[in-house]
């Protein structure tokens, strides 16, 4: 007995169904690679502004500048460049995610979008198929 369309059909739902697996599979490794250097890249600017903080009061040591308010603004220029560090990676990390998201949205739509073409195109058979059997009924 020979195979008919259904085998080919067959053969692009599996490979559909493959590649999807892993493009996935890559999309969550992705993933998972972000978490971690997101992890770590919190860490580091948390420790990169904890020893700024540590080593500035050593800066403003001398007579009178302690108390001259600009170890104060010093702080506050510190905190303020620590905010917009975190605010940078925080955005990079929402940049990145979104990215994945997309990559995720264009894998399902190609899967999705192949297998409604093979379902239209089934049905186009099978409507030429009940149309050539009325033709040879009548």
């Amino acid at each position: 007995m020979a195979y008919g369309a259904g085998a080919e059909a067959d053969k692009r739902t599996t490979s559909r169904a493959v590649s999807y697996g892993y493009g996935l599979d890559d999309i969550q490794r992705a993933s998972d690679d972000l978490g971690r250097n997101t992890a770590l890249g919190k860490f580091q600017l948390t420790k990169k502004f904890q020893n700024l903080a540590r080593s500035l009061p050593g800066q403003f040591n001398q007579r009178g500048m302690t108390d001259s308010g600009l170890r104060k603004r010093a702080q506050e220029r510190l905190a303020s460049q620590r905010l917009l560090e975190q605010y940078g990676l925080s955005a990079q990390t929402a940049e990145a995610q979104s990215q994945l998201e997309r990559q995720r949205f264009m894998l399902e739509e190609q899967v999705f979008g192949g297998i409604m073409e093979d379902e239209a195109a089934a049905s186009l058979r099978r409507f030429s198929a009940a149309q050539t059997i009325q033709g040879l009924m009548r």
